[in-house]
């Protein structure tokens, strides 16, 4: 019985530790994919303006044009949860991406639409290449960093896998030990209620047989007498004797 609370408590220890890693382990697979997200809309951005100035026109310009009205809201959720997660350097480099991206926009979008001379068109060119290299590498850092916690959330997911698995284990064997006391008790309850009736059911048969014994059939009989008895037999003990 003591072992049931604490038995109680060690598995909703057990299932909120592994529920917690769970959790965890599907916040990082989100990140990851909002991540990936971003990044795909940082390089349409610069896909469809590099298509703008190769061809001059404005229908390749629809990848950038969407890619700019989704990033500010993609940037705050990915900010945003990556901040939840708490790792060390993370929040920085999801920042660093967004002013890189701004800075992008900035210095080499918006004048790549308006300036169509072509000296001018390469130095954006090859600026915008060096923000969006920047900006590859603060994503390579950011997702070096998710992916090294989300190896860590597996190692942690497998110790709880293991600790539920010692758990049930522990549980199965104080359910079995339990069982086992319980039906040793019951045997010997058992054992010690029938050698009590066997010796109950001896101690009547003996005790039968000699106050069969005592009795008097028969009295004597004598001219003019008239002979009673009266017998009063015990009442304590074996309940063998008695008093005429």
């Amino acid at each position: 019985i003591v072992l049931i609370p604490l038995l109680a408590y060690a598995g909703y220890d057990v299932h909120a530790a592994a529920e917690q890693t769970a959790g965890y382990q599907q916040q990082l697979r989100q990140v990851q994919v909002l991540r990936g997200r971003v990044l795909r809309s940082v390089l349409d951005e610069e896909t469809g303006i590099r298509g703008f100035r190769a061809t001059g026109e404005r229908q390749f310009l629809e990848p950038y044009t969407k890619a700019k009205a989704e990033l500010p809201a993609a940037f705050s959720a990915l900010e945003r949860d990556v901040a939840a997660l708490r790792i060390a350097g993370t929040a920085a480099l999801a920042d660093n991406e967004r002013r890189l991206s701004a800075q992008w926009e900035k210095e080499v979008g918006e004048p790549l639409l308006t300036d169509l001379s072509r000296p001018r068109m390469l130095a954006l060119m090859r600026r915008g290449k060096q923000l969006v290299d920047g900006y590859r590498e603060q994503d390579r850092m950011l997702q070096d960093r998710l992916n090294g916690a989300a190896r860590e959330a597996d190692r942690a997911a497998d110790r709880a896998i293991a600790d539920v698995s010692v758990f049930v284990l522990a549980v199965l064997l104080v359910l079995t030990a339990a069982a086992g006391v319980f039906a040793f008790f019951q045997t010997r309850a058992a054992r010690q209620a029938f050698e009590s009736r066997i010796r109950y059911e001896d101690q009547k048969r003996i005790a039968d047989a000699l106050q069969t014994a005592f009795l008097t059939k028969h009295l004597p009989a004598a001219p003019n007498l008239g002979l009673h008895a009266t017998y009063i037999p015990a009442t304590s003990e074996a309940q063998v004797g008695g008093d005429w």
